[in-house]
């Protein structure tokens, strides 16, 4: 199993324009409906040619905002790795939801939400950074730690904890922890 944060950024998006604000945006020409009822009509009155819809939701709206704003941000600078884009994105988003009890301060004094993510993209604060004092993150360093447990795993729910002591002078922003199950068939050892 690898452990990672789910959600890095949260947009807005809507979640169906019958029941929340969604993003408005063109369509084939002439295919959307500008008359009935709200539940077929999909896009507003006054787009007479019916070129555009109200009815952009979900993740077919989230990403290609998500997308656009990192181009914008890539466009302003170009020579950021992967992980100057990802803790950039992180620093800037907006804390939204702020009585929601899942938002934590990490230590490095960035918010996460298991909600939220870091909280909804803030393209301009990543391109003011990165255009005026910003210094590209030092190269990744990764340091493997291998843990043999010489314990019984309880299979009663229950946990074990232990301490892995790293070595190097890292910073880390990024934890994967892989588990191996015994193949008990193999060693041919009873369970």
């Amino acid at each position: 199993m690898f452990v990672k944060f789910p959600i890095l950024v949260s947009v807005y998006s809507g979640d169906t324009y019958l029941n929340s604000p969604t993003i408005g945006t063109t369509t084939i020409m002439g295919t959307s409906r500008n008359t009935g009822d709200l539940y077929s009509k999909t896009t507003w009155s006054e787009d007479t040619n019916e070129n555009y819809t109200f009815i952009m939701n979900g993740t077919r709206a989230a990403s290609p905002t998500v997308a656009a704003s990192v181009a914008l941000f890539l466009e302003a600078c170009p020579a950021l790795s992967w992980r100057d884009i990802r803790y950039l994105i992180a620093k800037h988003a907006k804390q939204i939801d702020t009585g929601n009890s899942t938002w934590v301060q990490n230590n490095a004094s960035l918010w996460h939400s298991t909600d939220y993510g870091s909280g909804l993209i803030y393209a301009q604060g990543m391109i003011d950074d990165c255009t005026s004092s910003y210094i590209n993150l030092a190269a990744e360093q990764n340091q493997t730690v291998t843990k043999i447990f010489d314990t019984p795993i309880p299979d009663d729910g229950s946990t074990l904890s232990f301490d892995i002591n790293i070595t190097d002078n890292i910073i880390k922003n990024e934890t994967n922890v892989k588990t191996v199950k015994p193949n008990w068939k193999k060693k041919n050892i009873p369970r």
